[in-house]
């Protein structure tokens, strides 16, 4: 029993935790006036603990004491002192205490040495307040709750006795906190990157949190496996403490990365069906170092990116029956590459040997479908009740009896059934094919399926749209609340939002489920992309030469999804004007009207060309992404076009160039038809593109000019293995013209090719139809002519991507023909080249640096024989512009 003397007051019943160990004190009392004499109880060993980094003696601090309404009493006299208590042993139970009067309350808490923790705290984890009857049993069972809280680094409990009530006194000792932490010698893993996978395995230690050498240690740990999964094998990483006051430490982690591991060999154990190079192949993220792999991330050893090459191993050798194929753990050996140089030029270089068990190459026998319930038992009945069996059958016709068992057959027949439950809203469908051996080395397949219930839409959210409204974007979604949760069209929808341009998608939608009423909830979360712009800018092109343009555009005019534009460009070369409005879903029905203004004025190849007019337009959506259209154009047309003479001898003065006036008034009609799944309007990498359309214009519509013009294009992309983030581009379009009611197809509307938006490369509009032997073709009046036909191909290789820039090499073809010729390819026009594009905000359109090589440069001739200087391409040059090929 503890005895301390002073003001009359008596101490017992004393809890201690030093060097986190629990130590109980506990004393008996005969009477509050009079105590007695008692030997005092064993006092528990105190147990091992984490070692403080730096130890803390206890400084005198300001004793808090929890308020009481008690008032104050005059304290006895001292009493004697109490005797010194015994040794400790090493009972590991403290006894029990007596009981304790019931008429004794606590009338207040003192807490001793706290510098942050708060007395509130203290007096909140031993569970009792001033006024609270004083129960020694109670404030025991909630001493190790106070300890568990991870805040002290040592702490004892004292009962001290007046003649007013029982005061806690609580002497504690803070753990020390960590008020920053710091990480050196990291060069090749960001702080960030560390950061995101400490949390990532939530083992991540945090500023103002006490200090633990345990989670420190961890902490270590996983850095160090974070740096061997990444390739660094010969990484170590070490941790220091600084002291920053006596409470605060600063944990500073050492890191020395070493150097990456290259892989210089992977070899095979156990392969004599499928050779090393094949299974090399098969692995997507794991290979041996190479020149053409200077920059590559896979040819370092990652654990991570194995385990997904084993199952690319093993899809391989499954594809081809052998299901029982194991893939062992690979042996690796590091080595130095260079054992002569410095220690700091040394180079290590890893061989990794991978043991398989290829096993024996199965056949398949009969597959069958069988429905079970959710914990996989057979369900009554046993066939299908949503979609037949044979239907289901169906999607295994890859896989007839006696053919290889092939298991990528299997999984893209299970992925297509996948589609038609969960088109039909059975959200939790899932199915489980197991095989069964039945000899001759043949397999049956046993396809549990489990139906589950049908689920529909429910509330549909949307977040994050601060200026597009609600209804804008619901319209574009496929399902109405209460429609069957197809998943199908949810992921459509989402692609066609994309396409929007002016919300994007920023995360996979939240999806809550009610069972009960068989409903899922869909919160749609998105970023605003735009907002109205006016843009200034100024620039030069092959076409326009130097420019300057002003543009006024918002595709989401007050959040409706409306188009409104005024543009206008000043050039060498074209000056154009426009004025359009757009509105999708009029009157909120998915079809689309608009009318647009301009003006044009373009001067190229001595052709002085001006053109004016209006549209109206109509379009009907058919489905998510394809619709059909009318478009109703009027224009005035007037160019002045060059006439070829006849040369003049040499020494004679070169007469002034001849033009002849063409005017014409253009009234037509252009229906069309267009699907469009690009992921992107501005920028696309993913999806495809189809258009068709025929324009007819006719004197019966007011103009002067008879002519039908058919167009057909399309274009699309899809991505490619490397490198990471690469696809490949393709476009085609094609074109015909033919006049009607005995007239001549305008010299205005013939077909020209040449620019960076159709065959980079060339200048704008000049790639004429030629004959074999490179000469042009006139009318009567010695004009040169366009084509009546053409078509072109672009195709593009985007494989590097940094921000807004992007870098592709490209190669275009085609050609326009005359009337009096077909399609000919020996005659074709072709470029290839790189180009660079840079996305800026002031721009709608990239920038567009282009590097181009012509592989057949002409020079064409005029009707007589002479060259047509202004005609003759280059070889190769250098090109910038603004905007896109397609």
């Amino acid at each position: 029993m503890r005895h301390r003397s002073g003001n009359g007051g008596k101490r017992e019943r004393s809890w201690r935790l030093p060097a986190c160990a629990l130590a109980f004190l506990l004393s008996l009392s005969a009477s509050a006036q009079t105590p007695a004499e008692v030997s005092p109880p064993p006092t528990p060993t105190p147990a091992p603990a984490a070692p403080s980094p730096t130890p803390t003696a206890v400084l005198p601090a300001p004793a808090a004491v929890v308020p009481t309404p008690a008032a104050a009493v005059p304290k006895p006299a001292p009493g004697p002192s109490a005797p010194a208590p015994a040794a400790p042993t090493p009972a590991p139970i403290p006894p029990k205490a007596a009981p304790v009067p019931p008429s004794e309350r606590i009338v207040g808490i003192r807490v001793v040495g706290y510098q942050t923790v708060s007395p509130d705290t203290i007096a909140h984890y031993l569970g009792v307040k001033a006024g609270d009857p004083y129960d020694a049993e109670k404030i025991r069972a909630n001493f190790q709750a106070l300890w568990d809280v991870g805040l002290l680094e040592n702490v004892s409990v004292e009962a001290e006795r007046g003649a007013a009530g029982v005061t806690l006194v609580v002497t504690i000792e803070e753990r020390p906190t960590i008020s920053s932490i710091d990480f050196t010698g990291n060069k090749k893993l960001s702080t960030s990157q560390i950061k995101d996978k400490l949390r990532e395995q939530k083992v991540e230690i945090h500023q103002g949190a006490p200090l633990s050498l345990r989670d420190i240690a961890k902490t270590r740990s996983a850095i160090s496996d974070y740096y061997t999964s990444q390739g660094f094998r010969s990484a170590t990483v070490d941790f220091r403490i600084e002291d920053i006051s006596k409470t605060d430490k600063k944990v500073v982690f050492v890191i020395d990365e070493g150097e990456k591991v290259k892989i210089a060999s992977i070899t095979f154990e156990g392969n004599n069906v499928i050779s090393d190079r094949r299974l090399r192949m098969a692995m997507k993220k794991t290979k041996v170092n190479a020149l053409w792999r200077l920059f590559s991330e896979k040819t370092s050893y990652n654990q991570a990116n194995y385990d997904e090459d084993v199952e690319n191993i093993k899809a391989l050798y499954q594809s081809r029956g052998y299901k029982d194929i194991v893939v062992k753990d690979p042996k690796i050996e590091i080595f130095v590459k260079n054992p002569n140089a410095k220690p700091k030029k040394i180079k290590r270089r890893a061989r990794i040997t991978i043991p398989v068990v290829e096993g024996e190459r199965f056949y398949t026998g009969t597959i069958r479908v069988a429905r079970v319930n959710q914990q996989g038992q057979p369900a009554d009945p046993p066939e299908p009740t949503v979609i037949p069996s044979g239907v289901l059958l169906k999607q295994f016709v890859e896989l007839p009896p006696g053919s290889i068992l092939n298991r990528e057959r299997l999984v893209e027949g299970l992925q297509r059934i996948e589609g038609k439950y969960k088109s039909r809203g059975y959200i939790y469908w899932f199915a489980d094919p197991e095989y069964k051996e039945i000899g001759d080395h043949k397999v049956d397949v046993n396809v549990k399926l489990y139906e589950g219930d049908k689920f529909y839409l429910g509330r549909l959210e949307v977040k994050g749209n601060t200026t597009t409204r609600d209804k804008v974007i619901r319209r574009e979604f496929a399902l109405d609340e209460g429609a069957v949760m197809n998943m199908e069209a949810i992921k459509k929808s989402l692609q066609k939002l994309q396409q929007l341009g002016y919300f994007k998608i920023a995360e996979e939608p939240d999806f809550s489920v009610r069972p009960a009423d068989k409903k899922v909830d869909v919160v749609i979360k998105g970023t605003e992309a735009s907002k109205n712009e006016v843009q200034f800018g100024a620039g030069y092109s092959a076409l326009d030469g130097f420019f300057g343009q002003f543009s006024f555009q918002t595709r989401n005019f007050l959040g409706r999804g409306e188009i409104i534009g005024a543009s206008a460009q000043v050039g060498r070369i074209s000056n154009y004007y426009d004025l359009s409005y757009t509105v999708p879903w009029f009157m909120d029905r998915n079809q689309t009207v608009g009318v647009s203004l301009f003006r044009r004025n373009v001067d190229y190849l001595n052709i002085d060309e001006k053109r004016a007019g209006g549209t109206t337009f109509y379009g009907k959506g058919i489905s998510l992404f394809d619709s059909w259209s009318v478009l109703y154009a009027y224009e005035d047309v007037k160019a002045n076009f060059p006439v070829r003479g006849a040369q003049v001898p040499p020494g004679q003065p070169v007469p002034p160039e001849k033009f002849t006036e063409v005017t014409g008034t253009t009234s037509s009609f252009t229906p069309g038809y267009r699907f469009d799944s690009r992921n992107d309007p501005f920028d696309p990498n993913r999806g495809y593109r189809l258009y068709v359309t025929a324009q007819f214009a006719g004197s019966v519509l007011g103009g002067n000019q008879d002519f039908i013009k058919p167009l057909v294009g399309g274009s699309g992309y899809l991505p490619v293995a490397f490198p990471r983030h690469a696809y490949l581009g393709a476009n085609f379009e094609a074109g015909y013209v033919t006049p009607f009611g005995g007239q001549d197809v305008p010299i205005f509307e013939r077909f020209q090719l040449g620019g960076e938006t159709s065959l980079r490369g060339f200048r704008t509009g000049s790639i004429l139809p030629l004959k074999k032997n490179n000469q042009v073709f006139t009318d009567a009046a010695g004009r040169i002519l366009g084509g009546n036909k053409y078509f072109v191909l672009n195709l593009e290789y985007v494989f590097a991507s940094v921000g807004p820039a992007k870098l592709l090499a490209f190669t275009d073809v085609g050609n326009v023909y005359h009337e009096s010729q077909s399609i000919d390819f020996s005659l074709l026009r072709t470029a290839v080249g790189a180009e660079l594009r840079i996305f800026l905000p002031i721009f709608q359109a990239p920038l567009r640096f282009i590097y181009s090589f012509n592989l057949d440069p002409k020079l064409p001739i005029d009707q007589f024989g002479f060259p047509i200087n202004s005609l003759k391409e280059r070889r190769s040059g250098f090109d910038f512009s603004i905007g896109r090929t397609f």
